[in-house]
C-alpha cells in the first residue's frame, strides 16, 4: 500500500490504522508526506506499522528503495546475486565501527569479523576522527546518534578534510530510524550507504559490497583523468 499522509480527513495514517484492523493487517505500507515528521508523528507511524516513509517530491531512487524494502527477501536475493561477482576474491576490509552502544559494538563487530574484516571500535564521532588521523581504514560504519559528536557531524568533518587530500573514504550509516528524511540527512552529510538497525549479517554484507563496488568503479573512472 502507498498512502498519502496529507489526504483530507481523516488522513493517510488513520486510513492505514483502519486497514490494519480489517483487511490488510500484514501488507507493507509506504507513507508519503510533504514535510519532515515530528517525534509524535513518527511514533504514530511505528504504531500503524508503516514500512517506509517518503518525502515529497518523490525521487525515483527513493521510491525504488522503498519498494525494494517492502518486497523484503525476494528483492534482497536479487540484489545479493547482483553484487556477488564483485565480492569474489575481495580481501577483508579495515573497518572503523563508530558506535556508542556496547551491545551493538559486540554484535556488529562479530558480524564483520566473521566476514573476514578487521574491526576497530570508536565510541563516538570525536574518537573516530582521531583514529582516522592515526590509521588507514577502507570503510567507516557510522552510527548516527552518538554522544559528544554524532555520526552526521563526524561525516561532515571527514568530507571537509577530504577536500584537501582528494581521497574519498567509504562511510555507511547505521541507524534505527528508517524514515526517508533520515536517509536524506545521511546523503547530505556525505554518507555513501545506509543500514537500518537492528543490523543483520545479510543487510550489512550487501550494503558494504554495494558501496565498495561503487567506490571501485568511481576510482577506475578517475584514473585516466589523473594521468
Amino acid at each position: 500500500m502507498m498512502l498519502d499522509k496529507d489526504m483530507s480527513s481523516p488522513g493517510g495514517l488513520a486510513l492505514l490504522v483502519a486497514l490494519r484492523s480489517s483487511a490488510a493487517p500484514h501488507v507493507p505500507a509506504i507513507l508519503v508526506h510533504s514535510r519532515a515528521l515530528d517525534a509524535a508523528e513518527r511514533k504514530e507511524c511505528e504504531q500503524a506499522g508503516v514500512t517506509r516513509t517518503i518525502l515529497k517530491p518523490l525521487r525515483r531512487s527513493a521510491l525504488y528503495e522503498a519498494l525494494r524494502e517492502c518486497f523484503g527477501e525476494a528483492k534482497e536475493t536479487q540484489v545479493a546475486e547482483a553484487v556477488a561477482p564483485v565480492e569474489e576474491g575481495r580481501a577483508g576490509l579495515r573497518i572503523l565501527l563508530a558506535e556508542d552502544n556496547v551491545v551493538n559494538q559486540r554484535l556488529t563487530s562479530r558480524l564483520l569479523e566473521k566476514m573476514g574484516h578487521t574491526v576497530t571500535i570508536a565510541s563516538n564521532g570525536q574518537i573516530a576522527l582521531r583514529l582516522l588521523a592515526e590509521e588507514d581504514f577502507d570503510l567507516v560504519a557510522m552510527d548516527m546518534q552518538m554522544p559528544i559528536m554524532d555520526g552526521l557531524e563526524a561525516t561532515e568533518k571527514i568530507r571537509a578534510s577530504e577536500k584537501k587530500t582528494g581521497r574519498h573514504l567509504a562511510i555507511v550509516a547505521m541507524t534505527a530510524n528508517a524514515f526517508e528524511e533520515d536517509r536524506q540527512r545521511c546523503r547530505q552529510a556525505g554518507m555513501d550507504g545506509y543500514i537500518a538497525k537492528p543490523v543483520s549479517s545479510k543487510s550489512i554484507e550487501m550494503e558494504i559490497a554495494r558501496v565498495m563496488a561503487a567506490q571501485e568503479k568511481t576510482e577506475k573512472l578517475e584514473v585516466p583523468r589523473r594521468g
